[in-house]
């Protein structure tokens, strides 16, 4: 039945020059036939996967609905399994709890707005991009631990491409330089040059066989994870399919 469903959903939606989505839990449907979801982010896949996938996650560190004296999820905690997410071909679907009347709590607003702010300067490295060949690197990219909400060192990167760019995404500050290994050497290519989004001009950096290593300014550009974007870099093919 449930292929019998999903045949006349594309088929209609086919029809009507549409293109529709099945979004599914528990692998109700082969990966090619939808997007498959994870409930909260300790479920989420700890690598790259070939197809397109989302985590539902909640706003709240407790409750999918409004109750009172919710607590929530600080801002850099929610950022950073979007970001994590995405760099391995998924993304985040954030629920937030309105009260009864529709209305969005303050809290729940600032939260959003933040990560809003946050977008409108880094969502280049977000928006229509693609995995790299790698999701990661750092202690957190040890793929044999169940990541959750996880507490981030200035060693640990997420990447993501678009187009011809390579954005290396710090997860926590990393200090006056960052050392990316993964462009150590010349595997990869000659890097071209090396800026930090929300900070104006470019950035000094050497690739020596230790990595890339990029000389930070003074001042951070906000107050959560910061993206590198870098040129020059030879992009592995990535048969991962987004959706």
């Amino acid at each position: 039945m449930k292929y019998r469903f999903a045949a006349y959903y594309y088929n209609r939606a086919a029809s009507r020059g549409k293109k529709g989505i099945i979004c599914t839990k528990y692998l109700a449907y082969p990966d090619s036939a939808g997007v498959h979801e994870y409930e909260k982010q300790g479920r989420s896949p700890k690598s790259i996967r070939p197809y397109y996938w989302q985590t539902d996650d909640v706003i709240s560190n407790f409750s999918w609905g409004f109750v009172s004296d919710m607590r929530y999820h600080s801002v850099s905690a929610i950022l950073d399994e979007l970001i994590d997410n995405v760099s391995k071909n998924g993304s985040l679907l954030l629920n937030i709890s309105p009260r009864a009347d529709g209305s969005i709590p303050d809290a729940q607003r600032k939260i959003l707005l933040s990560i809003g702010h946050w977008l409108l300067v880094n969502g280049e490295a977000i928006y229509g991009s693609r995995p790299w060949s790698r999701f990661g690197e750092g202690p957190s990219a040890d793929t044999t631990i169940n990541l959750g909400r996880y507490h981030y060192t200035g060693q640990d990167f997420r990447f993501t491409t678009r187009g011809d760019t390579l954005y290396a995404i710090a997860m926590a500050w990393p200090g006056p330089t960052a050392v990316i290994t993964a462009l150590g050497g010349k595997t990869h290519g000659t890097v071209t040059g090396v800026s930090l989004l929300g900070n104006p001009g470019p950035l000094s950096f050497s690739q020596t066989g230790k990595g890339l290593l990029i000389k930070t300014p003074a001042e951070k550009p906000n107050p959560y994870a910061y993206t590198f974007r870098i040129t020059g870099v030879k992009l592995d093919s990535n048969e991962s399919t987004h959706l």
